[in-house]
């Protein structure tokens, strides 16, 4: 994929996904006002924790175990190859799921018990019966996510967070309407309404963004070493690993999880409402970039094409980085004004926007850590090395024990955001380790390639520094409104210093901003 594709069509995910994130906020904002930082909340979130995390297993790990072989399939030209291989896709993951729904809604009280037992018994039943109102949605999510891989494949990108987007409206409708009146329950019912949403939103892009083709053969896939082709991992070779590690993507709330009866009370919430604000820019432009560069990492490989492999790995994390770094400037320097402009407002205080900075200067270090795991897993999983990313997430998961355990006593809640960081970390060395024979060195190419843009970051974070101080005697309103100029002010800068500074990726987006194309050849 050229360099301008790579970037153009990232850009145009990026805003879609921006659209998804809002929505999320919305409902975040929702919810927060609804219930504040309080037990309540707490028992919300642990209620949907196991729906949320099978939802993470349906949406990235059905999605990326199907792309690899669909893509495969398109490029070589073999579209009904892929129309029959999502059709049987269709079929067994309502059947598997349903299943396995079924399982869970019987088992849930045993399920939650390590998240609940040191709660009242009237708090622990309303979590439970929270998350089987919401355990049927995961399998919705999982037939909507077929349908998202058949539309990948073919290139079509746009229109995935779309249905998300829907979900997220529907429980901040819900939140708002009710105003915590009910509890948690109705906000389960909208989760599940909204999983039915996505499928009636993707199977209708589907059917008119694509024309189904004629026949029923699949063509043979090509041979290993045949003209220079490898073999991409099918489907079933990649479920279970790529379920795995996107279950193990959201490891570390687990584990905050599971210091709850420890924590004090809204110390859940707190961390995840500054995970929410963390997840902004990773499910934004590094999600953009993880699902453009995905099928071209495929095809990359299906052809034996190591340089366009490391090619497409050194654009996506160029793109993704560039954007990681200014974020993590951002957040540490106007964390505390952020928190407030996002959450503070109804039953969300002082006392909880206080906390919730605290914990997301620890989520902040790790921005750029999660951007390089989540890419170098689309490389492995290509490279025939699945099980790699889960066993590194793994490891992280791990850090972030160990250092919540000897650093809650200091730190308190905080102390898990920034275990979580160093974990990310730690599972970014890993992949890198196993992906080292492949794709070459990374940390030098990095290093020389993101110090321009470490610079411009840095010297944004300085000017947000300075001008942090400055928003903390304003009335709520006010404040609104200068942080968000503070933010789009600090974004400009960062744009301008890299184009002062001469970074290719900006200086190909002026040029087709002035001319409506870059009218120099993109490298290949």
């Amino acid at each position: 994929m050229r360099q301008r594709g790579l970037l153009g069509a990232a850009a145009l995910v990026t805003v879609f996904t921006v659209v998804q994130k809002l929505a999320g906020f919305v409902r975040e904002q929702a919810v927060a006002r609804a219930f504040g930082a309080s037990a309540a909340t707490d028992v919300y979130l642990v209620g949907m924790t196991l729906p949320e995390l099978a939802t993470v297993v349906a949406a990235g790990g059905v999605l990326g175990a199907l792309v690899p072989d669909l893509a495969a399939r398109v490029g070589r030209g073999d579209r009904a190859g892929a129309w029959v291989a999502a059709r049987r896709a269709l079929a067994r993951t309502a059947a598997l799921g349903g299943g396995a729904a079924l399982v869970v809604f019987v088992a849930l009280p045993l399920l939650l018990a390590p998240f609940t037992h040191a709660w009242p018994s009237a708090e622990a039943r309303l979590a439970v019966n929270t998350a089987r109102i919401a355990i049927a949605g995961p399998v919705l999510v999982a037939v909507a996510s077929v349908l998202a891989a058949l539309l990948h494949a073919h290139r079509v990108f746009v229109y995935t967070p779309l249905g998300r987007s829907a979900q997220s409206l529907l429980i901040a409708a819900v939140a708002f309407a009710l105003a915590g009146a009910g509890g948690p329950l109705p906000l389960a019912w909208a989760y599940l309404a909204g999983a039915v949403v996505q499928v009636g939103l993707l199977a209708t892009i589907a059917a008119l963004a694509l024309r189904r083709p004629g026949g029923r053969g699949e063509a043979s896939p090509p041979e290993a070493g045949a003209d220079g082709a490898e073999t991409v991992p099918g489907g079933g070779a990649l479920f279970a690993p790529v379920a795995a590690w996107s279950l193990l993507q959201s490891g570390y709330l687990v584990v905050d999880r599971l210091f709850a009866p420890v924590l004090p009370p809204g110390a859940i919430a707190a961390l995840t409402f500054s995970d929410k604000l963390r997840q902004f820019a990773l499910q934004t432009a590094v999600w953009a970039v993880g699902a453009v560069s995905y099928p071209a990492l495929a095809a990359a490989r299906g052809s034996g094409d190591g340089a366009a492999l490391q090619r497409v790995l050194g654009q996506g994390m160029r793109l993704a980085l560039l954007v990681a770094l200014p974020v993590t400037a951002g957040l540490l320097t106007l964390r505390l004004p952020i928190v407030q402009v996002v959450y503070q407002r109804g039953a969300f205080g002082p006392e909880a926007t206080r906390l919730t900075a605290a914990t997301l200067l620890g989520d902040a270090v790790g921005v750029t850590g999660f951007a390089v795991t989540q890419l170098l897993a689309y490389v492995l999983f290509t490279l025939g090395r699945p099980w790699v990313p889960p066993l590194a997430l793994l490891a992280g998961a791990g850090v972030q024990a160990l250092i919540g355990a000897l650093l809650l006593g200091p730190l308190g809640a905080p102390a898990l955001a920034w275990g979580a960081s160093m974990g990310a970390f730690a599972a970014a060395g890993v992949q890198a380790w196993a992906a080292r024979r492949e794709v070459g060195d990374l940390v030098g190419p990095l290093v020389r390639g993101l110090a321009r843009p470490a610079l411009a970051a840095a010297a944004m974070g300085a000017a947000c520094l300075v001008a942090a101080p400055r928003l903390g005697g304003l009335p709520a309103p006010q404040k609104a409104i200068a942080t968000l100029v503070l933010v789009g002010a600090a974004a400009l800068l960062y744009g301008l210093l890299l184009w002062w500074l001469g970074v290719p990726e900006v200086a190909a987006a002026v040029r087709r901003l002035v001319h409506g194309r870059d009218p120099r050849p993109g490298p290949r």
